[in-house]
């Protein structure tokens, strides 16, 4: 049996081994892999490099497989082959990758060369093709770093140098870089720029120090009109990249040349940073993006519903909103889940798939919720004493009561079940069991019930 590329849900399933290995090692390693082909059994993968094919094996191949077999169990394995670009134009059709805006007429699909360059070609960068400033959802949040960026990437003359936009993981940080960068791109600029990560900053120095290339690589960096560097704080502490880094920030300064940094704390509060680079970014213009509040996580979620093409239901993406307030980067990929669980599953989008389907990042994500919180609404709901869930009473309906309030705690709480016993004056783990079987029994049958306990969840939620 051949599969095509159409007939495998090649996109889903790397939507899934995202999730499953974060954004930043996803982006390194798995997006320059593509779809070749399913045969005997076997899905094939194509790597542009022996260099990448090895480290996916060695670090990854374990995860793919499972992902793999829980979604299509009749293929059985997963191999990698080296595919280069002159063997299959299409080994990069899925995503766009760029280092600099120096494209010949020759480009061929969506893949950019360095000119005279061999030092970078195992550590291209790929700009994500979603993010773009059409797709970047504005807030108060985020209002001030979009606007500063815009600047940067609308305007040829030199404003702040450099800018620097920090904030915590998942906030919008990297999507405002590839969106300048996307943006000289499409308005065919005359500008190069590079887009680098600070990571790779270090690799291809490191690379450059070992295959004595030092020269091409200060001629690289040192002669782009613009310099993006994203996640600047993985430079800490290393001293010789730090020198390095300096004088190539000194050089693009002094030239007039623009220089476009991100990292997760504000230049005075990065850590092993030296002092002459920290001085210098002062110089320029920082701006922390916040984090989002909930009419910008469901204005994020519902854009970013659109964009996939699947109808969600509101109550869905209000649930989605309302629990999963860390960063964008885990709500964005919450959402992704569910939609690949509904394409490769077939189930029905709506509140039980999302909480099934999403059981351990909802779990996590309400772990700040007391069982103090759920013991008020649910004795609110059911018009009880507070102090009546903690008490000896055994009446019917308070013990009904009870047993609602305790197996909420179980669901949506990381508490032990002593722990939750605690709470309820002080009922050990077995009476606890008792109460989550006793209801778990009971919503079998009574579809009231169902409905009336996840409205309490969705309160409880929400407070």
């Amino acid at each position: 049996m051949e599969i095509e590329k159409n007939d495998f849900n090649w996109e889903s399933f790397l939507s899934i081994i995202k999730n499953e290995l974060g954004e930043s090692v996803f982006d390194t390693w798995v997006s320059p892999l593509c779809f070749n082909k399913v045969e005997a059994n076997i899905l094939y993968i194509s790597s542009p490099s022996q260099f990448i094919k090895n480290w996916v094996v060695g670090n990854f191949k374990d995860i793919f497989t499972s992902v793999l077999q829980s979604f299509y169990p009749s293929i059985l394995d997963v191999e990698f082959v080296v595919v280069s670009i002159s063997d299959d134009n299409n080994v990069l059709d899925n995503s766009n990758t760029y280092l600099t805006q120096e494209v010949s007429e020759e480009q061929t699909g969506s893949r950019t060369q360095l000119v005279n360059s061999s030092l970078f070609n195992t550590f291209e960068v790929k700009l994500n093709e979603n993010y773009v400033f059409d797709n970047f959802v504005v807030g108060g949040s985020n209002e001030f770093a979009y606007n500063a960026a815009r600047k940067v990437a609308f305007e040829d003359k030199i404003y702040f140098n450099p800018l620097f936009i920090y904030g915590g993981v998942g906030l919008g940080k990297t999507h405002l870089m590839h969106s300048i960068a996307w943006h000289l791109v499409k308005s065919k600029s005359s500008r190069k720029f590079l887009y680098v990560t600070a990571e790779k900053f270090a690799n291809l120095f490191v690379s450059a120090l070992q295959d004595k290339n030092i020269m091409s690589f200060k001629e690289m960096f040192r002669s782009t009109d613009l310099l993006i560097i994203d996640d600047f704080q993985f430079i800490s502490g290393k001293g010789g990249v730090q020198e390095e880094f300096f004088h190539t920030f000194n050089t693009l300064i002094s030239q007039g040349k623009q220089i476009v940094m991100s990292a997760d704390k504000s230049p005075l509060s990065l850590e092993n940073i030296g002092e002459r680079i920290t001085s210098r970014l002062q110089a320029g213009l920082a701006v922390d993006i916040h984090a989002t509040t909930y009419e910008l996580r469901m204005a994020i979620v519902d854009q970013k519903a659109q964009s996939l093409g699947v109808k969600v239901p509101k109550d869905v993406l209000e649930l989605l909103a309302h629990t999963i307030t860390s960063n964008v980067r885990e709500l964005e990929g919450g959402l992704r889940r569910i939609v690949s669980y509904h394409q490769l599953m077939g189930r029905k989008i709506d509140i039980d798939m999302t909480m099934d389907v999403l059981a351990d990042i909802l779990k996590y994500s309400n772990k700040t919720i007391g069982i103090e919180l759920i013991q008020k609404k649910v004795a609110e709901h059911y018009d009880i004493k507070l102090s009546d869930l903690s008490s000896t009473k055994r009446d019917k309906h308070t013990s009904k009561v009870r047993h609602i309030a305790i197996y909420i705690a179980k669901q949506i709480t990381q508490y032990s079940l002593k722990e939750i016993g605690r709470h309820f004056g002080g009922r050990d783990h077995t009476t606890v069991m008792y109460s989550v079987d006793k209801i778990e029994e009971a919503l079998k049958k009574d579809m009231m019930l169902d409905k009336d306990i996840k409205l309490l969840i969705n309160i409880i939620q929400k407070s």
